[in-house]
């Protein structure tokens, strides 16, 4: 791929148009991101095959690590950063591969620019306690002192930390880590916020360390090395500025195809739509601006708090944002926007590079109107913007201006309603007493109605049975107080799980529905998943409780059948062996009980319920040495599914053990709430574990997230709040990693009634 663009480069670069150049200049930059990406990824497993081959040469290192940190020195100056290099002559030879000395100079200098954004960035190599010690110190960001042990983990990558970019991998750092280990080395991170950090390198002299046959006499330049070209290229594409001008914005690549799309060119103008873009990536942004600019006015800012002043300033007809970007990312900006009237109903698409469903469902249910995985084709993203921009401009004419839609002319509405009726979405609008005006046939078939029996008639009665979802409430708040509301709910006459949105106006309510059951199987799959990974941890855990009382009551019989014949002491063994046949009597029937029929509401003693769950983990507590502390009130009968109640307690109470290893307390507390509920119970579980970081508090209860280092599927706390919520409840989580005040508290609001009346909506079964 490199070489015959870089032969087009360099051969017919002055025949070719500058727009396409600078197309080609794009491919061959990222060409060469992508060749260093997987040059780093062969190397890890090349490292891990035991495959590696490294040949290890006597180098006058001080004269070359100057010679490779030069090479940074005009990005650095152009990021105004003082950059110091101070190489001192080393006394003896140093004997390293090349080609992974230069990797790790120039991994270990593009972090220190990537995090610096103001200040000094330097270099040192020098000799320290008979070793070579290379030095990288800056005044950036720093970083966190509960995130410095993970630095050089594969992958791992700190959250909201500032920089010049949001992209990254997560293995420049670990393969340094890597690399210096195979020279016999040790790499080191010290770090302070606010202040800056440094890492330090320390390879031995001589080759004694290394391996025999892998050494080499001469000191001879690296072969087939990647270079620094990637890795300066890319921090200056992280600095501001670059081509700029009208010229990148009227013509794209010669795609023929792309035309219908694009339509005729226009001049830019208040008439042309307005697209607002954000993307940290410069190559990407530019991208998208030439391929948008030809039919939109188009506004590239390169983080989430500036596309939010943008938009606030000049409210455009679609944002267009990455995920990952620094200061402010792509979720935050779309709640922010969502939560400003000004710009609640713009249309956002989000871009990511993580693909799967549960990456799109977390987008489509933050509010965003839709998701695009990159790399994505010029003529997906044009197809995908024109229409959610139409769409836009359809739903802001019908919701301020709906009662002129009726007085136009016969042309101009069938031409309307022949948009309304091509749109994936189903639409309807009722006036401000509920009466239908107008549907599309896509709502007709979600609802599961003809068209016929929804025209003129009021919401309710064309929609059998929408009582008893919670659609009505949110369409009543949105006709009440003028705002735009979001819901999703199983209606059951379509057996359809629908995401609504209403569009409130002068004259009534705009309706867009869509059929998210897909989706929605595809979130019960995960919950039965931590199902049955719950079942299967409850039955081990069963068994080994069984298991112990039953060895002691063997161990006594066998006492009593062999001691002299002592009536007393006999007797004594078989008092011992009943109190022990009576505890695995009192854990058999209680796990009969949660493996019974647990579908059918009964009203539950929510203190006995957390005494069977404490009894099953009885061993764990025990083994691990905590003390159970009780502060139970006298509290009414809740009337829930009990294999659900079952299922959370277990979940909080196994993970309080995890977090408890070395002995502990763990306190649960129940009682009835002061205020501000009628009727409910407050349930509180906590320990005094090891905390939880401030920064992994907001991100507990999301599918697969887990702050277990070896072990958990990231599913158990995501359950918990799936079951809580679907009680009408809520689950709040505080914690503390101070030694002297640590520990964890999850509190339960949960209602009296946690669980649906079976005749009144019957719980839908999708698998």
């Amino acid at each position: 791929m490199l070489g015959p663009l870089e032969d087009v480069l360099s051969k017919r670069k002055p025949s070719l148009p500058p727009e396409d150049v600078r197309q080609i200049e794009t491919v061959h930059r990222n060409g060469l991101r992508l060749l260093k990406l997987v040059n780093t990824l062969l190397d890890f497993s090349r490292i891990e095959a035991g495959r590696i081959q490294a040949l290890y040469r006597p180098v006058d290192l001080a004269a070359r690590t100057a010679e490779l940190a030069s090479v940074f020195r005009s990005a650095m100056d152009r990021a105004g950063l003082n950059y110091k290099i101070h190489c001192e002559p080393l006394p003896k030879p140093v004997y390293v591969d090349i080609d992974m000395w230069e990797k790790i100079v120039l991994n270990l200098l593009s972090n220190a620019f990537k995090f610096t954004l103001q200040g000094t960035v330097e270099l040192t190599l020098s000799s320290v306690d008979g070793q070579a010690e290379l030095s990288v110190r800056d005044t950036g960001t720093g970083i966190s002192e509960s995130e410095l042990p993970r630095v050089f983990e594969r992958f791992h990558r700190i959250e909201g930390a500032s920089g010049r970019t949001h992209e990254g991998t997560g293995i420049g750092l670990a393969l340094v880590d890597e690399l210096v280990r195979l020279h016999g080395g040790t790499v080191q991170a010290q770090s302070k916020i606010g202040v800056g950090t440094t890492f330090t390198v320390r390879i031995p002299f001589g080759a004694s360390h290394l391996p025999a046959d892998r050494i080499a006499t001469d000191d001879r330049q690296a072969e087939n090395t990647l270079g620094a070209a990637p890795f300066v290229q890319e921090a200056l594409r992280w600095l501001p500025g670059g081509p700029s001008g009208e010229e990148q914005l009227v013509k794209d690549l010669a795609n023929e195809d792309l035309a219908p799309l694009l339509g005729q060119k226009q001049a830019a103008g208040a008439d042309r739509p307005t697209v607002l873009l954000a993307d940290d990536n410069r190559d990407m942004r530019e991208y998208v601006q030439r391929l948008l600019g030809r039919k939109y006015n188009v506004t590239a800012v390169e983080d989430g708090a500036r596309a939010m002043a943008a938009a606030l300033a000049n409210p455009p007809d679609l944002v267009l944002t990455d995920v990952m970007m620094p200061r402010m990312d792509g979720f935050d900006l779309l709640r922010s926007l969502r939560d400003n009237a000004a710009t609640a109903a713009v249309p956002v698409i989000m871009l990511s590079a993580r693909a799967g469903e549960e990456s799109e469902s977390e987008g489509l249910e933050a509010g965003a109107d839709d998701y695009l995985v990159k790399p994505f084709t010029a003529r997906e993203l044009l197809a995908r913007v024109g229409s959610h921009i139409s769409m836009h401009q359809l739903r802001r004419e019908l919701t301020s201006k709906e009662h002129q839609l009726r007085t136009k002319a016969e042309k101009a509405e069938q031409q309307h309603r022949a948009i309304l009726e091509s749109i994936s979405e189903g639409f309807i609008f009722v006036d401000r007493d509920w009466y239908v005006r107008y549907a599309n046939e896509q709502v007709a078939a979600l609802g599961n109605v003809p068209l016929s029996s929804i025209l003129g008639k009021t919401l309710w009665e064309a929609f059998p049975g929408i009582e008893n979802a919670s659609f009505v409430p949110a369409y009543r708040e949105a006709m009440a107080t003028g705002r735009v509301t979001h819901h999703e709910d199983f209606y059951e006459p379509s057996r359809r799980w629908i995401h609504a949105n209403a569009y409130p106006s002068p004259d009534g309510l705009s309706i867009f529905a869509q059929d998210v059951t897909e989706r929605r199987v595809q979130q019960e799959k995960l919950l039965l998943t931590e199902k049955l990974a719950a079942t299967g941890r409850l039955a081990a855990t069963i068994a080994h409780e069984i298991n112990n009382p039953l060895e002691s009551v063997l161990n006594l019989i066998y006492l009593a059948r062999t001691s002299p014949a002592q009536m007393s002491k006999i007797r004594e063994y078989l008092q011992t062996a009943e109190k022990e046949l009576n505890r695995v009597s009192h854990i058999a029937r209680h796990t009969l009980g949660f493996y019974r029929e647990t579908s059918i509401a009964s009203d539950i003693d929510l203190p006995a319920l957390i005494e069977e769950v404490l009894t099953v983990y009885d061993s764990r507590l025990r083994a691990s040495s905590i003390v159970i502390v009780r502060d139970v009130a006298i509290v009414p009968a809740v009337r829930a599914l009990r294999g659900e109640l079952h299922q959370v307690f277990s979940n909080l109470i196994s993970n309080a053990i995890d977090a408890m290893r070395d002995g502990g307390q763990l306190k649960i507390s129940i009682r009835e709430p002061e205020r501000g509920h009628d009727v409910g119970l407050l349930v509180a579980v906590e320990d005094t574990g090891i905390g939880i970081p401030q920064e992994n508090i907001p991100r507990l209860f999301e599918p697969f997230f887990t702050t277990k280092p070896s072990a958990g599927t990231g599913l158990g706390l995501w359950v918990v709040s799936q079951f809580v919520a679907s009680w009408g409840g809520t689950i709040k989580v505080s914690s503390n990693t101070d030694s002297e005040k640590q520990g964890t508290t999850f509190t339960i609001f949960l209602p009296r009634v946690a669980a649906p009346d079976q005749k009144k909506k019957p719980q839908p079964r999708l698998m």
